[in-house]
Protein backbone atom coordinates (compact mmCIF):
# COMPACT_ATOMS: atom_id res chain seq x y z
CA UNK A 1 0.00 0.00 0.00
CA UNK A 2 1.27 3.32 -1.04
CA UNK A 3 1.14 6.54 0.84
CA UNK A 4 -1.25 8.55 -0.90
CA UNK A 5 -3.82 5.05 0.07
CA UNK A 6 -2.53 4.89 3.40
CA UNK A 7 -3.38 8.72 4.10
CA UNK A 8 -6.19 11.26 3.64
CA UNK A 9 -5.00 14.66 1.94
CA UNK A 10 -6.94 17.44 3.17
CA UNK A 11 -8.42 20.31 0.32
CA UNK A 12 -6.16 22.25 -0.94
CA UNK A 13 -7.20 25.62 -1.77
CA UNK A 14 -4.23 27.00 -4.12
CA UNK A 15 -4.80 30.87 -4.64
CA UNK A 16 -2.73 32.08 -7.50
CA UNK A 17 -2.97 35.90 -8.22
CA UNK A 18 -2.36 36.78 -12.52
CA UNK A 19 -1.13 40.25 -13.53
CA UNK A 20 0.70 40.14 -16.90
CA UNK A 21 2.03 37.08 -16.79
CA UNK A 22 0.57 35.34 -19.93
CA UNK A 23 4.31 34.18 -20.82
CA UNK A 24 4.36 32.08 -17.80
CA UNK A 25 0.75 31.22 -16.52
CA UNK A 26 0.57 27.83 -18.62
CA UNK A 27 3.28 26.92 -17.21
CA UNK A 28 1.75 27.47 -13.86
CA UNK A 29 -1.77 26.21 -13.93
CA UNK A 30 -0.23 22.70 -15.77
CA UNK A 31 2.15 21.94 -13.01
CA UNK A 32 -0.60 22.10 -10.69
CA UNK A 33 -3.02 19.79 -12.95
CA UNK A 34 0.43 17.32 -13.12
CA UNK A 35 -0.18 16.89 -9.45
CA UNK A 36 -0.09 12.97 -7.98
CA UNK A 37 -2.76 13.83 -5.36
CA UNK A 38 -6.34 15.36 -6.40
CA UNK A 39 -8.18 17.62 -3.79
CA UNK A 40 -7.58 20.47 -5.17
CA UNK A 41 -9.16 23.74 -6.02
CA UNK A 42 -7.30 26.27 -8.20
CA UNK A 43 -8.72 30.38 -7.84
CA UNK A 44 -6.90 32.22 -10.00
CA UNK A 45 -7.12 36.03 -9.28
CA UNK A 46 -7.64 38.09 -12.16
CA UNK A 47 -5.82 41.47 -11.06
CA UNK A 48 -7.04 43.35 -13.36
CA UNK A 49 -4.25 42.16 -15.52
CA UNK A 50 -3.84 44.19 -19.40
CA UNK A 51 -2.77 41.13 -20.67
CA UNK A 52 -4.07 38.09 -21.64
CA UNK A 53 -3.36 35.63 -18.70
CA UNK A 54 -7.43 36.08 -17.44
CA UNK A 55 -8.30 34.34 -20.93
CA UNK A 56 -5.86 32.27 -20.61
CA UNK A 57 -6.69 30.85 -17.03
CA UNK A 58 -10.07 30.71 -18.46
CA UNK A 59 -9.57 28.35 -21.55
CA UNK A 60 -7.93 25.42 -18.45
CA UNK A 61 -10.92 26.92 -15.86
CA UNK A 62 -13.44 25.48 -19.08
CA UNK A 63 -11.53 22.13 -19.21
CA UNK A 64 -11.25 21.53 -15.63
CA UNK A 65 -14.17 22.29 -12.79
CA UNK A 66 -11.48 22.76 -10.13
CA UNK A 67 -10.34 25.88 -11.36
CA UNK A 68 -12.06 29.10 -10.72
CA UNK A 69 -11.13 32.49 -12.35
CA UNK A 70 -12.31 35.46 -10.55
CA UNK A 71 -11.61 38.93 -11.53
CA UNK A 72 -10.77 42.04 -9.66
CA UNK A 73 -9.43 45.66 -10.18
CA UNK A 74 -5.81 45.60 -9.84
CA UNK A 75 -4.88 46.35 -6.58
CA UNK A 76 -1.72 44.46 -6.28
CA UNK A 77 -0.45 41.11 -4.84
CA UNK A 78 -1.54 41.43 -1.25
CA UNK A 79 -4.96 42.44 -2.26
CA UNK A 80 -5.40 39.71 -4.94
CA UNK A 81 -4.44 36.57 -1.77
CA UNK A 82 -6.87 38.71 0.28
CA UNK A 83 -9.73 38.77 -2.63
CA UNK A 84 -8.74 34.69 -3.51
CA UNK A 85 -9.48 33.65 0.12
CA UNK A 86 -12.85 34.74 -0.31
CA UNK A 87 -13.63 32.01 -2.56
CA UNK A 88 -11.27 29.16 -0.94
CA UNK A 89 -13.15 26.24 0.28
CA UNK A 90 -9.65 23.71 1.02
CA UNK A 91 -8.81 23.36 4.60
CA UNK A 92 -5.60 24.28 3.72
CA UNK A 93 -4.36 27.22 1.51
CA UNK A 94 -1.41 27.57 -0.39
CA UNK A 95 -0.15 30.78 -2.23
CA UNK A 96 0.93 30.23 -5.38
CA UNK A 97 2.82 33.18 -7.50
CA UNK A 98 1.74 32.33 -11.15
CA UNK A 99 5.54 32.90 -12.63
CA UNK A 100 6.84 29.78 -10.83
CA UNK A 101 5.75 26.23 -11.05
CA UNK A 102 5.47 22.85 -8.68
CA UNK A 103 6.80 19.71 -9.48
CA UNK A 104 4.56 16.41 -9.18
CA UNK A 105 5.00 15.56 -5.71
CA UNK A 106 4.73 19.02 -4.43
CA UNK A 107 1.30 18.46 -2.60
CA UNK A 108 1.67 15.21 -1.92
CA UNK A 109 5.16 15.61 0.23
CA UNK A 110 3.22 17.29 2.93
CA UNK A 111 1.25 14.20 3.64
CA UNK A 112 2.96 13.10 6.49
CA UNK A 113 3.00 16.63 8.34
CA UNK A 114 -0.74 17.13 8.03
CA UNK A 115 -1.66 14.40 10.18
CA UNK A 116 -1.04 15.75 12.80
CA UNK A 117 -3.58 19.00 12.15
CA UNK A 118 -0.99 21.85 12.09
CA UNK A 119 -1.57 25.78 11.65
CA UNK A 120 1.07 26.12 8.89
CA UNK A 121 3.65 23.54 7.18
CA UNK A 122 7.05 25.46 6.39
CA UNK A 123 8.41 23.44 3.65
CA UNK A 124 12.09 23.42 1.61
CA UNK A 125 11.69 24.75 -1.85
CA UNK A 126 13.90 25.32 -5.37
CA UNK A 127 15.30 28.26 -6.86
CA UNK A 128 15.78 27.72 -10.39
CA UNK A 129 17.94 30.72 -12.06
CA UNK A 130 17.25 31.08 -16.29
CA UNK A 131 19.29 33.43 -18.09
CA UNK A 132 17.87 35.65 -21.03
CA UNK A 133 16.59 32.74 -23.28
CA UNK A 134 15.05 30.94 -20.71
CA UNK A 135 17.41 28.34 -20.42
CA UNK A 136 17.94 26.72 -16.61
CA UNK A 137 21.47 28.38 -15.64
CA UNK A 138 21.68 27.00 -12.43
CA UNK A 139 18.72 24.58 -10.06
CA UNK A 140 19.48 24.98 -5.82
CA UNK A 141 17.84 22.94 -3.71
CA UNK A 142 16.97 24.39 -0.18
CA UNK A 143 16.09 21.71 2.35
CA UNK A 144 14.97 22.72 5.51
CA UNK A 145 17.49 22.54 8.56
CA UNK A 146 17.12 20.41 11.79
CA UNK A 147 13.42 21.53 13.20
CA UNK A 148 12.73 20.76 16.95
CA UNK A 149 9.07 22.04 17.66
CA UNK A 150 8.57 25.26 16.79
CA UNK A 151 11.97 26.03 15.63
CA UNK A 152 14.74 25.96 12.64
CA UNK A 153 17.88 25.43 13.48
CA UNK A 154 20.02 26.41 10.72
CA UNK A 155 23.57 27.05 10.70
CA UNK A 156 23.31 30.72 11.13
CA UNK A 157 20.35 32.11 13.00
CA UNK A 158 19.71 34.40 10.32
CA UNK A 159 18.75 32.37 7.66
CA UNK A 160 15.74 31.37 9.05
CA UNK A 161 14.39 33.90 7.16
CA UNK A 162 15.09 32.27 3.53
CA UNK A 163 12.56 29.76 5.05
CA UNK A 164 10.12 31.93 6.93
CA UNK A 165 9.58 34.77 4.44
CA UNK A 166 7.94 33.82 1.47
CA UNK A 167 4.53 33.03 1.45
CA UNK A 168 4.82 29.84 -1.18
CA UNK A 169 6.52 27.51 0.46
CA UNK A 170 4.00 26.89 2.96
CA UNK A 171 0.67 25.31 3.74
CA UNK A 172 -1.76 27.63 6.02
CA UNK A 173 -4.46 26.10 7.38
CA UNK A 174 -7.75 28.17 6.44
CA UNK A 175 -9.78 28.31 9.58
CA UNK A 176 -6.57 29.54 11.67
CA UNK A 177 -6.65 32.22 9.28
CA UNK A 178 -10.24 33.28 9.38
CA UNK A 179 -10.40 32.55 13.19
CA UNK A 180 -7.30 35.39 13.56
CA UNK A 181 -8.80 38.01 10.63
CA UNK A 182 -5.39 37.34 9.20
CA UNK A 183 -5.21 38.60 5.34
CA UNK A 184 -1.96 40.20 4.03
CA UNK A 185 -1.68 43.93 4.36
CA UNK A 186 -2.70 46.02 1.43
CA UNK A 187 -0.66 48.38 -0.85
CA UNK A 188 2.56 47.09 0.38
CA UNK A 189 5.33 45.73 -1.05
CA UNK A 190 8.55 44.19 -1.30
CA UNK A 191 8.02 42.67 2.23
CA UNK A 192 4.28 41.37 2.28
CA UNK A 193 5.13 38.07 2.65
CA UNK A 194 7.59 38.31 5.64
CA UNK A 195 5.05 40.94 7.09
CA UNK A 196 2.36 39.15 7.21
CA UNK A 197 4.12 35.98 9.25
CA UNK A 198 5.42 38.69 11.88
CA UNK A 199 1.42 38.47 12.44
CA UNK A 200 0.94 35.52 12.22
CA UNK A 201 3.47 33.78 14.44
CA UNK A 202 1.60 36.03 17.47
CA UNK A 203 -1.28 33.78 17.09
CA UNK A 204 0.92 31.13 18.41
CA UNK A 205 0.63 28.44 15.78
CA UNK A 206 1.06 25.09 15.43
CA UNK A 207 3.99 24.32 13.37
CA UNK A 208 5.36 21.74 11.01
CA UNK A 209 8.57 21.70 8.65
CA UNK A 210 8.83 19.61 5.79
CA UNK A 211 12.69 19.69 4.77
CA UNK A 212 12.02 18.92 1.37
CA UNK A 213 9.69 21.07 -1.27
CA UNK A 214 9.18 20.68 -5.04
CA UNK A 215 7.93 24.51 -5.23
CA UNK A 216 10.18 25.62 -7.81
CA UNK A 217 10.67 29.43 -7.30
CA UNK A 218 11.75 31.05 -10.51
CA UNK A 219 14.42 33.93 -11.08
CA UNK A 220 14.45 35.12 -14.45
CA UNK A 221 17.36 37.46 -15.65
CA UNK A 222 15.46 40.54 -17.03
CA UNK A 223 17.09 43.47 -19.24
CA UNK A 224 14.81 46.63 -18.07
CA UNK A 225 15.52 50.64 -17.77
CA UNK A 226 15.86 51.59 -14.34
CA UNK A 227 12.64 53.55 -13.00
CA UNK A 228 14.75 55.27 -10.26
CA UNK A 229 15.46 55.11 -6.59
CA UNK A 230 12.30 55.23 -4.26
CA UNK A 231 13.18 57.21 -1.54
CA UNK A 232 10.53 54.99 0.28
CA UNK A 233 12.62 52.11 0.28
CA UNK A 234 14.42 53.44 3.19
CA UNK A 235 10.88 52.78 5.21
CA UNK A 236 10.40 49.86 3.59
CA UNK A 237 14.19 48.54 5.15
CA UNK A 238 13.55 49.69 8.71
CA UNK A 239 10.58 48.26 9.02
CA UNK A 240 11.91 45.12 7.60
CA UNK A 241 14.77 44.28 9.96
CA UNK A 242 12.49 44.65 12.64
CA UNK A 243 10.27 42.18 10.99
CA UNK A 244 13.31 39.72 9.92
CA UNK A 245 14.61 40.34 14.17
CA UNK A 246 10.83 39.19 15.09
CA UNK A 247 10.98 36.33 12.98
CA UNK A 248 14.53 34.66 13.68
CA UNK A 249 13.92 35.13 17.79
CA UNK A 250 10.40 33.25 16.97
CA UNK A 251 12.63 30.42 15.18
CA UNK A 252 15.86 30.15 17.61
CA UNK A 253 14.10 30.56 20.85
CA UNK A 254 17.17 29.22 22.39
CA UNK A 255 19.16 32.50 21.91
CA UNK A 256 21.42 33.77 24.32
CA UNK A 257 21.43 37.85 24.53
CA UNK A 258 24.45 38.06 23.26
CA UNK A 259 23.27 36.10 20.17
CA UNK A 260 20.07 38.51 19.39
CA UNK A 261 22.69 41.09 20.19
CA UNK A 262 24.97 40.28 16.89
CA UNK A 263 21.72 39.19 14.64
CA UNK A 264 20.45 42.63 15.25
CA UNK A 265 23.87 44.35 14.10
CA UNK A 266 23.64 42.11 11.13
CA UNK A 267 20.08 43.02 10.01
CA UNK A 268 20.79 46.64 10.65
CA UNK A 269 24.12 46.56 8.20
CA UNK A 270 22.06 44.58 6.18
CA UNK A 271 19.60 46.67 5.37
CA UNK A 272 22.02 50.41 4.89
CA UNK A 273 24.13 48.26 2.23
CA UNK A 274 20.47 47.07 0.65
CA UNK A 275 19.28 50.61 0.40
CA UNK A 276 22.44 52.25 -0.93
CA UNK A 277 22.92 49.09 -3.43
CA UNK A 278 19.28 50.09 -4.92
CA UNK A 279 20.32 53.85 -5.00
CA UNK A 280 23.30 53.14 -7.49
CA UNK A 281 21.48 50.24 -9.27
CA UNK A 282 18.71 52.81 -9.96
CA UNK A 283 22.25 55.37 -11.88
CA UNK A 284 21.15 58.17 -9.78
CA UNK A 285 21.52 61.83 -11.10
CA UNK A 286 24.45 64.20 -9.38
CA UNK A 287 21.24 66.25 -7.72
CA UNK A 288 19.79 63.17 -6.18
CA UNK A 289 22.32 61.74 -4.88
CA UNK A 290 23.40 63.62 -1.86
CA UNK A 291 19.70 63.96 -1.08
CA UNK A 292 18.89 60.01 -1.34
CA UNK A 293 21.86 59.13 0.68
CA UNK A 294 21.07 61.96 3.13
CA UNK A 295 17.72 60.06 3.52
CA UNK A 296 19.03 56.51 3.96
CA UNK A 297 21.29 57.91 6.68
CA UNK A 298 18.81 59.59 8.54
CA UNK A 299 16.49 56.09 8.27
CA UNK A 300 18.72 53.43 8.46
CA UNK A 301 22.54 54.39 10.00
CA UNK A 302 23.39 53.08 13.49
CA UNK A 303 26.06 52.66 15.70
CA UNK A 304 25.05 49.16 16.16
CA UNK A 305 26.16 47.11 13.38
CA UNK A 306 28.12 44.54 12.04
CA UNK A 307 29.61 43.37 8.70
CA UNK A 308 30.99 39.80 10.40
CA UNK A 309 29.26 37.74 8.13
CA UNK A 310 31.01 38.79 4.88
CA UNK A 311 33.80 37.63 3.55
CA UNK A 312 37.00 39.90 4.45
CA UNK A 313 37.05 41.81 1.14
CA UNK A 314 33.64 42.75 1.58
CA UNK A 315 33.57 43.21 4.77
CA UNK A 316 36.16 45.82 4.68
CA UNK A 317 34.72 47.01 1.81
CA UNK A 318 31.34 47.66 3.79
CA UNK A 319 33.20 48.95 6.78
CA UNK A 320 34.61 52.30 4.44
CA UNK A 321 31.08 52.67 2.87
CA UNK A 322 29.85 52.99 6.53
CA UNK A 323 31.93 55.37 7.60
CA UNK A 324 32.47 57.44 4.49
CA UNK A 325 28.29 57.53 4.90
CA UNK A 326 28.64 58.20 8.96
CA UNK A 327 30.86 61.43 7.49
CA UNK A 328 28.98 62.73 4.44
CA UNK A 329 31.93 60.98 2.31
CA UNK A 330 29.60 60.91 -0.24
CA UNK A 331 31.97 60.82 -2.94
CA UNK A 332 34.11 58.27 -1.88
CA UNK A 333 30.46 55.87 -2.11
CA UNK A 334 30.52 56.64 -5.46
CA UNK A 335 33.64 56.08 -6.11
CA UNK A 336 33.90 52.45 -4.48
CA UNK A 337 30.42 51.14 -6.01
CA UNK A 338 32.44 51.58 -9.49
CA UNK A 339 33.96 48.15 -8.00
CA UNK A 340 31.05 46.60 -6.74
Amino acid sequence: MNLLSELSMPKISIIMPAYNVEKHISTAIESVLAQTISDWELIVVNDGSPDNSKEIAETYAAQDDRIRVVSKKNGGLSDARNYGLQFATGEYIHFFDSDDRILPRHYELYLPTLESNPDIVIAGYQVEYLDNNNYVENLIKRNLPIQTGNEINPCHPIDVIQFVCYAWNKLFKRSFLIKNHLLYEKGLSRIEDAEFMSRFIEHAPKVKFSEKGEYVYVQRTEITLSKGFDPAITGILKRRKEIDKKLIFFFNKGLSDREKEIIEKLLNASALRSAINRLFDSAPNKESLSANLKRIKSYLMTDNMSFSNRSIVRKYYDYIIYHALKHNLYSIIKLLQNFR
